[in-house]
C-alpha cells in the first residue's frame, strides 16, 4: 500500500442540532461517492457498522483486508480494551 501524497484532498463538514440528520447525511454522502476509493470510519459505537450493514474490523489485518473493499469501519475496542 502507498499513500497517494499528490492527490487533492477534500473536507467537508456536517454540523447542526442534535438529531438535525448529520450522521445520516454523511454516511449517505460517503456511499454515494464513487470517487473515494476507501472511506475509514473509527467506530467506537457500533453505530456505522450497525447502519451500513457491515461487519466491523477488529485487528490491523481485518482493516488492511477491508481496504480492498473500500470500507474500513475500525471498532477499536479488541485493539485498545
Amino acid at each position: 500500500m502507498s499513500l497517494q501524497l499528490e492527490s487533492k484532498r477534500e473536507c467537508i463538514l456536517c454540523s447542526g442540532v442534535s438529531g438535525s440528520g448529520k450522521t445520516t447525511f454523511a454516511l449517505r454522502y460517503l456511499v454515494a461517492d464513487k470517487k473515494l476509493a476507501c472511506r475509514f470510519l473509527f467506530d467506537a459505537e457500533g453505530e456505522f457498522s450497525q447502519r451500513l450493514g457491515l461487519t466491523p474490523d477488529r485487528t490491523k489485518e481485518e482493516c488492511e483486508l477491508a481496504i480492498d473493499d473500500g470500507f474500513v469501519v475500525f471498532d477499536p475496542h479488541t485493539e485498545f480494551p
